[in-house]
């Protein structure tokens, strides 16, 4: 995995860690999805009410987690952010 690759993830983590902060929720319970503005850049948005559609670039924030087995909060899930990184990155 190269390094811009591994930036992404690292970006992509931190807003979807700060996202459910910011809510006070579990994934499982939040209705919104994370736009991928720009992959290079580390741009993302928040979109309502809306579920996964890679075509839009659209990824439900309950997919992009996991249940951690020790606290049992919502966290993101590498595997499925590095999947989401295929999408824009040659790996």
């Amino acid at each position: 995995m190269n390094q811009e690759v591994k930036d992404f993830t690292l970006a992509l983590s931190r807003f979807v860690t700060a996202l459910l902060r910011e809510r006070g929720e579990m994934a499982e319970y939040c209705h919104a999805a994370i736009r991928v503005a720009d992959a290079r850049n580390h741009l993302f948005t928040v979109s309502e009410n809306c579920g996964t559609d890679e075509e839009q670039n659209l990824y439900a924030v309950s997919d992009l987690c996991r249940v951690d087995e020790n606290s049992f909060e919502s966290v993101p899930d590498e595997g499925r952010l590095l999947a989401v990184a295929r999408n824009y990155f040659d790996i």
